[in-house]
């Protein structure tokens, strides 16, 4: 299955995979750029994947997006993006929440354990949700609120902590103290959740539904 994966929750990162190798990948760091840069790191990621043809030619069965949680404009761009690029393409959009690619990876790299992953929410804030090692979905979150309250989850359960995004200055040594791991989200993994999950329930699905956990900073009026 060639799946185009694609997630705006912490940067913006897009890949193009096939049966679990990645032919081409490409990721911008800034947020600031990820509404009108997508297209352009889809560009990147089918020249490195050696499709010059565009998106039509590169046999993309499917594509995978992360739904969040994250920030709005992000989300919302990457979603969009997506479903338009499923429409034209005629393929189905899938969507994973972003924090259970992180807990995919970060059981991976601390397996048997249970795990906490968490990005920064700004307003002095975090996502997080704790994964048991039984694996799957998360058995605590997906939540937004203090650091400290995520951390008591790792405290009572022992879990080990670990972190995707730049690290925000008042949160950095509670993070240190933590032990927080740092972790990159690999947008390849979005198809592996999709992979799994269908393995276990050919019915599971993936709803487009983006987490966003609280209203956005900026709303419009009412008339």
């Amino acid at each position: 299955m060639r799946s185009l994966c694609i997630d705006t929750s912490v940067s913006a990162t897009i890949a193009l995979v096939e049966d679990g190798v990645t032919l081409g990948q490409a990721t911008d760091p800034d947020s600031r750029h990820q509404a009108e840069g997508l297209g352009m790191l889809l560009e990147n990621v089918l020249l490195s994947a050696g499709v010059t043809a565009g998106a039509g030619s590169a046999n993309i069965e499917q594509i995978v997006v992360g739904v969040g949680p994250g920030p709005f404009t992000a989300l919302r761009a990457g979603i969009a993006f997506a479903s338009a690029l499923g429409r034209g393409l005629g393929v189905p959009v899938l969507g994973v929440p972003s924090l259970d690619v992180l807990g995919s990876q970060a059981a991976r790299e601390h397996p048997g354990g249970d795990v906490l992953v968490l990005t920064d929410a700004k307003r002095r804030e975090v996502y997080f949700a704790l994964y048991t090692k039984e694996g799957g979905t998360p058995g605590v979150g997906p939540q937004v609120g203090k650091l400290a309250d995520a951390l008591k989850l790792a405290d009572a359960s022992g879990a080990r902590v670990f972190f995707s995004g730049v690290r925000p200055p008042h949160l950095l040594d509670d993070l240190e103290s933590s032990s927080a791991v740092d972790l990159t989200l690999d947008p390849a993994v979005l198809a592996t959740v999709v992979q799994e999950r269908t393995t276990q329930n050919p019915q599971a699905s993936f709803p487009l539904e983006p987490l966003y956990l609280r209203r956005p900073d900026i709303q419009g009026g009412t008339a």
